[in-house]
């Protein structure tokens, strides 16, 4: 079909893909992007057209898609509910793409190599976007603050001793025990494994 269209719009946690026998209108796009995130959010528009011609219906439709940004930006601060625009440039794999998150997520996801990546305001005034109407950018590694400040103490309750001789939780109670005799460790009051393994911790 000469006019066939096809749309996708996507807002991270739903994609809706429509195919029309004809050219759709703005409002039909509008509604179908209403039917995505409920109407609140920046219209991101994708299509797989194997054409990519431009034409004045074209230009028409896209400045219908700037007022309606500016429209929503003059409305004041995003709610915490609303899906915003975020433009990503993953670090690690090389992936590029206009995609959407949830207002004051610290974080997204690449969705080519699904590495953490960090949400930064896109312009130097928290929570105004940028001239292209993007309100974040995932360019860097996403840094967990729990991560950065605490070990991981479960990976170091398991790690194996690199000195030879001292038991680590991979010996036996037995086996800790000998050692403790042998530095002459009262541990009378453990009863279990990770008690003996403090007093070895304690005494090394």
């Amino acid at each position: 079909m000469e006019n066939a269209m096809k749309v996708k719009i996507s807002t991270g946690s739903i994609t809706v893909s429509v195919k029309a026998d004809h050219v759709l209108e703005f409002d039909d796009l509008f509604k179908i992007h209403q039917l995505a995130t409920g109407g609140h959010d920046h219209l991101t528009i994708e299509s797989d057209s194997q054409d990519d011609v431009k034409s004045d219906s074209d230009e028409n439709i896209k400045d219908k898609f700037i007022h309606t940004d500016n429209v929503s930006q003059e409305m004041g601060e995003p709610r915490p509910d609303d899906v915003v625009k975020v433009a990503m440039a993953c670090p690690f794999c090389g992936h590029t793409e206009s995609t959407s998150a949830l207002w004051k997520h610290s974080f997204t996801r690449c969705p080519n190599c699904h590495e953490k990546l960090f949400l930064r305001w896109a312009t130097d005034v928290p929570g105004k976007p940028d001239e292209k109407g993007f309100y974040y950018k995932a360019e860097t590694k996403f840094h967990s603050r729990y991560e950065d400040e605490k070990p991981d103490e479960f990976a170091e309750m398991f790690k194996h001793s690199d000195q030879e001789g001292v038991p680590d939780a991979y010996s036996t109670v037995e086996e800790i025990k000998k050692y403790l005799d042998s530095k002459g460790v009262d541990y009378s009051g453990c009863r279990l494994k990770g008690q003996f393994l403090e007093l070895v911790k304690a005494n090394n």
